[in-house]
């Protein structure tokens, strides 16, 4: 199975780190680049914006109703297309059927081992979500021990509550084919309506899982800052009436 870590080319710090850790786990994987400002287009009444040379649309009605607020920022943004190009290799890749998709500011557990991957059966699994600690640092062992095995893997519990909390965060998971398929039709479709977690963990048509000893997997390096999404000083902000987008640097706009 291929491992891909998201960082901006500009993360030295970080790609340093993970190359130190994962190697140190036998991790062998490949960094695909983050989304920066310069690849997105922006419409000025942000109604939509352009990657790729595609145009999306910035659902505001979904946005507002699935994160509870009527601003959002570029590195959310940034951060959800970055999954989507990964997703998006993978439709094409004909030597593999999952990914491990990690966020360079992860970090394997003392404990972890790629052989402990060997108790899933990945084909009846789309979705195993493995990091063991939110964008805080707060441990979800308590609330993943109270949810019910999976009904075919007994090493794998089914995130059927308080998915939010949950899956916050995204620094690892294991996605199958069909699930990235998946979840680049709902972007293609719906547009941008919310960060990548708030996203898994309200699609319908996912079933997710984590292990039952998600603390041999990945937590946060605690020496990261939140730079990718949430850190700076939000100095550039632009409105529509209903929307604020904000920005650590100024964003480009269509003409």
């Amino acid at each position: 199975m291929k491992t891909i870590v998201i960082s901006l080319p500009a993360a030295k710090e970080r790609q340093d780190k993970i190359k130190t850790n994962f190697l140190n786990k036998n991790i062998n994987y490949e960094i695909s680049d983050g989304i920066s400002p310069k690849d997105i287009v922006f419409l000025k009444d942000l109604s939509g914006f352009y990657f790729n040379n595609t145009f999306f649309k910035i659902n505001d009605k979904n946005l507002i109703k699935y994160t509870n607020r009527n601003w959002f920022r570029f590195g959310e943004i940034a951060n959800v297309f970055a999954h989507y190009k990964v997703c998006k290799s993978l439709l094409n890749d004909k030597n593999n059927s999952h990914l491990l998709i990690c966020e360079d500011d992860c970090i394997p557990s003392v404990n972890f081992n790629f052989n402990h991957f060997n108790k899933f059966n990945f084909n009846e699994t789309g979705f195993v979500y493995l990091q063991a600690t939110t964008a805080h640092y707060q441990d979800k062992k308590t609330l993943i021990e109270k949810l019910p095995y999976c009904k075919t893997n007994n090493n794998l519990k089914e995130i059927t509550n308080n998915k939010n909390f949950i899956c916050e965060g995204t620094a690892a998971y294991i996605i199958s084919k069909d699930y990235c398929k998946m979840l680049c039709e709902y972007i293609e479709n719906n547009g941008y309506d919310g960060p990548i977690d708030n996203l898994i963990s309200r699609l319908d048509n996912f079933i997710l899982y984590c292990p039952i000893d998600i603390e041999n997997y990945f937590f946060l390096d605690e020496t990261s800052k939140f730079s990718y999404t949430h850190d700076g000083t939000f100095v550039s902000k632009y409105h529509n009436g209903i929307l604020e987008l904000q920005s650590t640097c100024e964003l480009i706009f269509k003409e």
